[in-house]
């Protein structure tokens, strides 16, 4: 099953290579490699790898609000928030995980319905977190 991100690795690497070569804000482009590689390293049970990348992909949204590219409220900080979460769990560091999941919660409170779906994708990691 870990042959399954070297596609990843592939095209993160392909998007790391042009961020570095352009004058462009890569932030959000760079965000998104790194949260899709994060995921499938946490599924794939890499779990210190995962943790790394989800890292990375939550400070790249950082660098994206002080930049003005987003807004500090952009649902995509929710959903990295949730995935640091897990990125925490998986490594057993379980009161940063809860730290991390409810700093998601209480920014999904404050959004509309229609990202309620984002918000169910960690209820259950959360709730694992208290057994």
């Amino acid at each position: 099953m870990r042959g399954f991100i070297e596609p990843v690795d592939s095209l993160l690497q392909l998007v790391e290579f042009y961020c570095s070569r352009c004058d462009a804000d890569c932030e959000l482009l760079l965000f998104e490699s790194y949260w899709a590689k994060g995921g499938t390293q946490l599924q794939l049970n890499m779990f210190e790898q995962g943790k790394d990348s989800v890292e990375k992909a939550y400070n790249l949204l950082q660098r994206a609000v002080e930049k003005g590219l987003i807004t500090a409220d952009d649902d995509r900080i929710a959903i990295a928030c949730g995935l640091m979460g897990n990125g925490f769990m998986a490594v057993n560091k379980f009161d940063e995980a809860e730290e991390w999941y409810l700093k998601a919660f209480h920014m999904w409170e404050k959004m509309k319905d229609d990202v309620f779906k984002d918000k169910q994708l960690f209820v259950s990691s959360f709730a694992s977190d208290f057994l």
